[in-house]
């Protein structure tokens, strides 16, 4: 027997008791374990029993928080405002069943946010302190270097490549977020964050590059900018400096093809009709998606384009008969409806209202570690917003995660102890006055 699936196993039952017998955060490394290592969708897959792994890591956590009476100091989950969203969001998906095109494709979709739902509970149930939630993200980062060590060496697209993220698109924008978060920690924090995170980069962003999406290249710029928007102002010329570094770094990786890919596409933006070809017909499915939302707009169900494509798409767009969604948003108005799509919308807009708060809570109290924070999971949200725009990421685990993340860095104690007197409340000391010789007041 290969010794990977053994690995797996023994990790994957020691991880679970550790979460019973120890603490709830070993649920979260052991359900990590099982997404980055996805073992019913690799090579190995016959040499491991056929079990729900995430599930399992995820009840297994569930059971420890309360069987352990894990409290989690300060809010409460239901206090905060994106869990009250994401709920509802769920909620929603209940009675599209009824009327859903294909009710088994939906009702596994209600399965699906239903799990990320209770994975990003957890996260901020567990993630009660600074350093586990430096653990969390790093774990993250070593499992997109996990991705990037399994690219090693292939040729062509990296398609099928990652397990259970099967297309190069996804694999692209996922490793993405991972260049993000391990830059953010080299820049901000110490030890072996630092260093670890430090030889993880150069892997995570060659798997980018190998995966030749322009979608992921698209979300790295954005999250670059969305870093830069949110780094402590302590690491600015640092991060400058870092950001001129992975630059470089990324054209030095670069092969040709994927240099044309980036070039054509930029190329396109100056003709329509070779930005229609470029592409891949995106723009006419778009178009083609609000029709289908027009039509049904309380949703059709989870997949929904793909579902309605042979009814509304010409069959030089089809592929063996149907079409998904090349834009998050577009494929939520369509499976989801209006008030779906809405609601997923404003799962982002609370993100980043409270990343713009930690931000500015950072910069009162100069806490490097919440800017860090603040920086590394707007970075993130960003790419995959981005990268949603040339392909459906509407059901991306990372970004799920990201929230419950943002759920407890706003409830760390020195950050809720700041809510009521956030910069913005603060009011300055009276400023002193004082006499002039020539007997003029005024104020220094």
């Amino acid at each position: 027997m290969s010794l990977t699936p053994l690995v797996f196993l023994g990790l994957f039952a020691l991880g679970v008791i550790a979460t019973v017998a120890v603490h709830p955060r070993y649920g979260i490394y052991t359900y990590f374990l099982a997404f980055f290592m996805s073992p019913t969708h690799t090579w190995w897959e016959d040499l491991v029993p056929d079990f729900r792994y995430l599930l399992i890591a995820g009840v297994a956590t569930f059971i420890a928080v309360f069987a352990q009476d894990t409290k989690t100091p300060g809010m409460k989950w239901t206090e905060i405002g994106g869990f009250k969203i994401f709920i509802a969001f769920v909620i929603w998906l209940l009675p599209i069943y009824i009327w859903a095109v294909e009710p088994e494709e939906h009702w596994e979709g209600i399965v699906l946010y239903a799990k990320h739902l209770l994975i990003s509970y957890l996260i901020y149930r567990v993630a009660v302190d600074k350093e586990t939630i430096k653990d969390f993200s790093l774990v993250m980062v070593v499992g997109c270097a996990w991705f990037g060590w399994l690219a090693m060496g292939k040729s062509g697209r990296l398609e099928g490549v990652a397990g259970a993220i099967a297309d190069a698109n996804t694999l692209g924008m996922h490793v993405s977020t991972g260049v993000m978060m391990g830059g953010m920690m080299f820049l901000g924090f110490k030890g072996h964050y630092k260093w670890i995170c430090f030889a993880c980069i150069p892997l995570v962003l060659n798997t980018v590059i190998l995966s030749g999406s322009r979608g992921a290249f698209l979300g790295l710029l954005s999250g670059g900018i969305a870093a830069a928007v949110f780094c402590p102002k302590t690491f600015r010329r640092s991060f400058s400096f870092l950001s001129i570094l992975a630059v470089v770094l990324f054209f030095m990786l670069a092969h040709e093809q994927f240099l044309d890919r980036i070039t054509e596409m930029f190329h396109a933006t100056e003709d329509s009709e070779q930005m229609h070809r470029e592409s891949g017909g995106r723009l006419e499915i778009a178009a083609l998606g609000w029709e289908m939302a027009k039509d049904h707009p309380l949703g059709v169900g989870h997949k929904g384009t793909r579902a309605l494509s042979p009814g509304y798409m010409p069959d030089y767009l089809l592929s063996r008969g149907r079409r998904s969604a090349h834009n998050s948003v577009m494929d939520a108005l369509v499976s989801y409806g209006f008030l779906g799509a809405g609601l997923y919308i404003m799962l982002y807009l609370w993100a980043a209202k409270q990343l713009f708060r930690l931000r500015r809570i950072a910069e009162f109290d100069k806490d490097t570690d919440v800017g860090i924070f603040a920086a590394m999971f707007a970075a993130v949200l960003a790419v995959v917003f981005a990268s949603g725009i040339f392909s459906n990421f509407i059901f991306a685990e990372v970004q799920f995660w990201m929230i419950g993340m943002i759920a407890a860095a706003v409830n760390l104690p020195e950050v809720r102890d700041r809510s009521s007197a956030r910069p913005g409340n603060v009011k300055r000391p009276p400023e002193r006055r004082t006499t002039h010789p020539i007997g003029v007041g005024f104020n220094r």
